[in-house]
């Protein structure tokens, strides 16, 4: 019967009989199996007469020379009226606790055990905290040594906790050295316009800016995903929606919570998110790595140097 033949014969190119067979050409399947057996079904329907075949090239089917015309067309309109759905791109998952995330986590810890809360009356807090007067006047890096001090103990082991998924979460999308330098500029530029949002006269700690900075990155890179992908509407701006739900979920409870600090942490990290995607669409590799996460620290420490000197 045709469609036995049609469905279940393989045949290998070496086989003597079908090299003899001088008057049928193979036309390549640009897909598997399933896609194989739906051209000959195709082509089964039209009175056609084809068999699969196995060539070193992939997937193929064999057709009569003079009924290759005939069948191209057919095959052309079945996919102009049949175009495979779009996939929906992986997305990065919540992966466990990675290497970036829990050395972070970590060094929020110790610091803290070293300096302990704002009211401990520590002189670290005057000269560090997000001070929107002194940063709009140029003191640029407290924008930065702000993400390393907590108000309290909850306040600390909180953004360690989520710190270390979401961190992670970025590290392992755009590696540890390059998605490190990504989570603290996010940081720092969420500070920077939340200092400009308030004007003189707004205090603020708490590497909190810099977890939604994370989640940010996220969502920007998603976004392009998703955008190069060809979606559109609903399904393209579901990596937005979980992010605006991640900030109604944990940006906006609790009695000294900034919530401006988180949305444009999160506006920044998205931002950063999608450039870095677009000037590299492929993770950097190892030196680059090395080097970014060199820029991160050395950023870090230069912010600290000039917080205590002045």
């Amino acid at each position: 019967m045709i469609f036995k033949s049609v469905l279940s014969r393989l045949y290998d190119p070496r086989d003597k009989k079908l090299n003899n067979v001088s008057t049928q050409s193979p036309l390549l399947v640009p897909g598997g199996r399933k896609l194989a057996e739906e051209w000959a079904l195709l082509l089964a329907s039209q009175a056609i007469e084809c068999e699969v075949c196995l060539r070193e090239e992939g997937l193929a089917l064999l057709i009569e020379d003079s009924e290759r015309p005939r069948a191209l067309k057919a095959i052309a309109l079945y996919q102009a009226e049949n175009p495979p759905e779009k996939e929906e791109p992986d997305e990065e998952e919540l992966a466990g606790p990675g290497f970036s995330g829990v050395a972070i986590a970590l060094s929020l810890l110790a610091l803290f055990a070293l300096v302990g809360g704002r009211e401990s009356g520590h002189p670290i807090f005057t000269l560090g905290h997000a001070d929107s007067a002194r940063i709009l006047a140029g003191q640029w890096w407290r924008t930065i040594t702000a993400l390393f001090l907590h108000a309290d103990l909850s306040h600390v082991v909180g953004n360690a906790l989520f710190g270390v998924y979401f961190i992670t979460a970025v590290t392992r999308t755009y590696g540890d050295g390059f998605g490190l330098l990504l989570v603290l500029l996010s940081g720092a530029l969420g500070n920077g316009f939340n200092a400009l949002f308030h004007g003189d006269g707004h205090h603020s700690i708490g590497a909190s800016t810099a977890v939604f900075g994370a989640i940010g990155l996220l969502v920007g890179s998603a976004l392009l995903r998703r955008r190069q992908a060809g979606m559109r509407g609903a399904q393209f701006i579901v990596p937005l929606g979980a992010g605006l739900g991640l900030l109604a979920m944990l940006g906006v409870t609790g009695a000294r919570v900034d919530l401006w600090a988180h949305a444009y942490g999160l506006l920044a990290g998205a931002i950063l998110g999608l450039i870095a995607r677009l000037a590299l669409p492929e993770r950097p590799e190892r030196v680059a790595q090395w080097a970014s996460g060199a820029i991160a620290i050395i950023g870090a420490g230069l912010a600290w140097k000039m917080a205590i000197t002045g």
